[in-house]
């Protein structure tokens, strides 16, 4: 795509904290916003102020881990819209803690929202746009999905199946006319780095300073302007974390150099948003 402005794209997750900073950029960019989201309403800030920046935006309430519910989205576009221009999935979920402690519930909905709802979102649009030659899929991965997330281990396992999906679903696409790209994230300033940062085990999502979210949102219009298969951020973890996805040897003994940086930078992390909870 050369330009944003009145293209139908898609947000998946677009109430979440990427997803919200996502929506609000592409609407100011002048793209036409669907909104899907399992909380969005009408009456929703979120979505108002994207539809005052973009009239002709959008909503779509649905469980996106639920294959009918891509469906029903579908049926929804054809009728509101005519033309699917782009699709960015950014929604996720995380059960931070160790794997004995977690239940069968929480590891099928991890696995349902982070790797499942992907795979439904490609089946259900990759076949519209393969028809008209023409179409963007954005997918937003992590960094977990490159090396192992200790007290993190179903999201890692989920965003190493990520991963491993649009690579190969770049593949099958190849000279069909759809992009497939995977923005792959380090840590974010958002809702899930608050709750990693209630674990003590948590520290390698504070290895790193978090991204914040409208630095990804604009990885992401980036990503629909000019595709290619795979964005790493941070730019340098994502260099040393591809280094030890080759050897995971090494990724034990760069995680036990770096587990007290990753240690005092949560607590910081804490008293930082506790300042911002109590000013």
């Amino acid at each position: 795509m050369k330009t944003l402005k009145d293209k139908v794209i898609v947000v998946v997750g677009g109430t979440g904290d990427i997803g919200r900073a996502t929506a609000d950029l592409l609407a100011r960019l002048g793209a036409i916003v669907v909104i899907a989201s399992r909380t969005v309403t009408e009456t929703d800030p979120r979505f108002a102020r994207v539809r005052e920046m973009s009239p002709r935006s959008s909503f779509f309430q649905g469980d996106f881990s639920v294959a009918e519910t891509w469906n029903e989205l579908l049926s929804y576009l054809e009728r509101a819209c005519g033309e699917i221009d782009a699709l960015v999935m950014c929604a996720g979920t995380l059960n931070p803690s160790s794997f004995e402690s977690l239940s069968s519930k929480e590891m099928e909905a991890t696995l349902r929202v982070n790797c499942l709802s992907v795979m439904y979102g490609m089946q259900a649009m990759a076949p519209l746009m393969r028809q008209r030659h023409h179409g963007v899929i954005v997918t937003v991965g992590s960094i977990g999905g490159l090396v192992p997330m200790p007290f993190g281990s179903v999201y890692s396992a989920s965003k190493f199946a990520v991963r491993g999906f649009m690579l190969s679903m770049q593949e099958e696409l190849k000279g069909s006319g759809v992009d497939a790209c995977l923005l792959t994230l380090g840590s974010v300033h958002s809702r899930m780095l608050a709750v990693e940062s209630a674990n003590d085990d948590c520290v390698i999502s504070f290895i790193n300073k978090p991204l914040d979210v409208q630095s990804a949102a604009g990885s992401i219009a980036d990503l629909l302007l000019h595709p290619r298969a795979e964005v790493v951020l941070p730019t340098m973890t994502g260099w040393l974390s591809k280094l030890c996805a080759v050897s995971p040897p090494l990724f034990s003994i760069c995680y036990n150099l770096l587990r007290s940086v990753g240690r005092r930078r949560m607590q910081s992390y804490r008293r930082t948003t506790s300042t911002l909870h109590t000013a």
